[in-house]
């Protein structure tokens, strides 16, 4: 049987600007680390599983937003799964905050040690 490449077919809207995040918790879900945040500002946590992430500029439209919560085991009660809860994507401080969830719905702390990977698609223009 023999082994055949596909291509990678993606089609994305013009001007589309792609943002990647890891961000790395310590205790109670404390930040302690960030990494391949290359468009962002300093990342904050602002309460139990959500965090801010500063845009480096404004946009037009989020256009999608991914994310993976990556570590040995996932701890029963910790956060699982993250969504966005709000975005401001123009003006002085434009920003996108996600809030991490347990299995039952609940927002959530990740487990200590685990990294949250993600990424935002970015509209940079109306074009």
């Amino acid at each position: 049987m023999s082994v055949t490449d596909f291509p990678i077919v993606f089609s994305a809207e013009p001007d589309t600007v792609f943002r990647h995040f890891r961000i790395t918790t310590s205790t109670s879900g404390a930040i302690a680390s960030r990494g391949n945040n290359r468009g962002f500002g300093t990342v904050t946590r602002t309460g139990t599983g959500t965090y801010k992430l500063p845009l480096d500029k404004n946009f037009f439209e989020l256009l999608g937003f991914n994310s993976s919560v990556e570590g040995a085991t996932v701890t029963s009660g910790k956060g699982e799964r993250c969504r966005i809860v709000s975005q401001t994507l123009s003006g002085a401080t434009p920003n996108v905050v996600f809030e991490c969830r347990a299995a039952d719905g609940t927002v959530a702390d990740v487990t200590d040690g685990h990294a949250i990977f993600g990424f935002l698609a970015l509209k940079a223009s109306s074009v």
